[in-house]
């Protein structure tokens, strides 16, 4: 009885554990599967865009850059800040001195203040602080003393630092900082939507281009298998066979290398659209038709006008142009002689019984004083303030002669983009032509192969030449494609063909 009931412990035992080798093998197993699976994303161009403004490591780090410029313009704004201080304190004199009949042996004072100063944007300083001190005297015969005052002092700068020119150039210079900081945010936006939609368009021809290579691949195995059946009832030489067998090792070979070429292209898309570092391999990416615009014409003229008002590297120009120009007038203020007005007035109430008393004076006393004061400088060469004018002038010609360098550079650029639009649209209809008659002479050279009056070869010939005009075709596509993305790039327009909305460029 106990033996049996060792043994059914033992097998449940056995039982349990082979389950639960089992259990382990499958979750393995899964885990494995789940390591080594791939899935897919199906992208659009839009989605494509969207993926790389939003995940694109470059863009979000320099999209800090007009937040920091932005604080530049705070910092600057600050030198307007009132600032508000209070301070106490007490001195206590142990000296012995004699005053009358009577000797002082000690005396205290206790003094508070508190003030307010600050400066506006056309150069005015001001200064406003009330005081209140104590005075307690121990001699023969003990005193205090309470006194209360007020004070402004106002002062204007009549020459040197006068006027807003003066007084707000760093923060008129920190908001162009910051608009250049803007414009060249939004340039590596344009920049970015361009290198993504060309990106999609050569990841969009490698896929076709892989199609295109097993179709061919499959002509030949299909000429293949058609000539072993005519071997094999004596119509064909066993030569045909060795021929076609050539010419599908040839057609394998140039699938491999557009699989490859597939991988590539998918990668180097990838770092558009993705973030991620570990899971980066562990997709494949499917992307739809390119929508090509049918190309009707361009007017250079209008479209370099049109240039000048929206791409964001002439108004950097423009920008760096009018940076020139506060500068400017900033250096001419400060070429000037320092001619400073200031005026200040003061009030003061006295008591020897009590603070309230000393307050009460000082509220029923007028003006005790009232004075004013003029200040004059002038360095006798002035030589640091003169070169700086003049260094500021120079780099005002020289920004210029910049702008108008660039103003060719763009009208040229846009004349190339609309010169290689239009021949690249005249190549694809040119190539679809071309895919059209090779399609005709092939289908011929097959009917003659089928009647025995043409040889494996030429058919392969004939193969290959409709293989090389569909892709002839396929790079005259894509190449218009791209040409019709620059041109929409290199006239400031691109982010408007695709709807791309900057109202979330970062500012504050």
């Amino acid at each position: 009885m106990l033996k049996n009931n060792y043994r059914k412990k033992n097998f449940f035992a056995v039982l349990g554990l082979f389950f639960m080798s089992q259990l382990c093998s499958i979750c393995c197993a899964a885990e494995e599967k789940n390591e080594n699976s791939t899935y897919e994303l199906k992208l659009d161009i839009a989605q494509a865009i969207t993926l790389s403004l939003a995940k694109n490591y470059f863009v979000r780090v320099e999209s800090f850059e007009p937040k920091i410029a932005w604080q530049d313009i705070e910092f600057s704004l600050g030198e307007f800040d009132p600032v508000v201080g209070f301070e106490t304190g007490k001195n206590k004199n142990d000296s012995l001195s004699s005053s009358g009949e009577s000797v002082i042996a000690e005396q205290t004072v206790r003094n508070e203040r508190l003030y307010l100063n600050g400066k506006f944007p056309w150069g005015t300083q001001y200064f406003l602080q009330v005081s209140n001190e104590k005075f307690v005297r121990r001699y023969s015969g003990n005193s205090r003393d309470f006194d209360v005052s007020a004070s402004i002092e106002v002062t204007q700068p009549l020459l040197r630092g006068f006027g807003v020119d003066s007084g707000l150039a760093s923060t008129r210079l920190a908001k162009n900082r910051y608009q250049i900081k803007q414009a060249v945010f939004e340039d590596l936006i344009m920049g970015t939507v361009r290198d993504v939609a060309i990106n999609y368009a050569n990841l969009y021809s490698a896929k076709k281009n892989l199609e295109l290579r097993i179709e061919s691949r499959n002509l030949a195995q299909r000429l293949l298998d058609d000539n072993r059946k005519r071997v094999a009832v004596g119509r064909d030489a066993e030569s045909e066979i060795i021929t076609a067998e050539a010419g599908v090792a040839s057609r394998e070979d140039a699938v491999i290398n557009a699989e490859k070429n597939l991988r590539i292209q998918e990668n180097r898309f990838k770092l558009f659209v993705s973030d991620d570092v570990v899971d980066l391999l562990a997709y494949r990416i499917l992307i739809e038709d390119l929508n090509i615009e049918k190309f009707s014409g361009v007017d250079v003229k209008q479209d370099f006008l049109m240039a000048l008002r929206k791409r964001p590297d002439y108004l950097q120009a423009k920008l760096g142009l009018n940076a020139s120009h506060i500068a400017i007038k900033r250096d001419k203020r400060n070429l000037l002689p320092s001619l400073d007005i200031s005026i200040r007035a003061s009030q003061f109430g006295a008591s020897d019984t009590s603070r309230s008393k000393a307050q009460d004076s000082f509220s029923d006393a007028k003006a005790d004083g009232l004075s004013t004061q003029l200040n004059f400088s002038m360095p006798i060469l002035n030589r640091s303030n003169r070169a700086q004018l003049r260094s500021s002038e120079l780099v005002l010609a020289q920004k210029e002669l910049d702008i108008k360098q660039l103003e060719q550079a763009i009208l040229v650029d846009i004349d190339n983009a609309a010169v290689r639009l239009d021949a690249d649209y005249r190549r694809v209809a040119a190539t679809q032509r071309a895919v059209d008659l090779a399609e005709k002479s092939l289908f011929a050279t097959e009917q003659l192969r089928k009647a025995g009056r043409r040889t494996s070869f030429v058919v392969l010939r004939f193969q290959n030449d409709l293989a090389n005009a569909q892709n002839a075709y396929l790079q005259a596509l894509s190449a218009y494609y791209r040409s019709y993305i620059n041109y929409r790039y290199e006239i400031g327009e691109i982010l408007e063909y695709f709807n791309v909305d900057l109202i979330d460029t970062p500012q504050k």
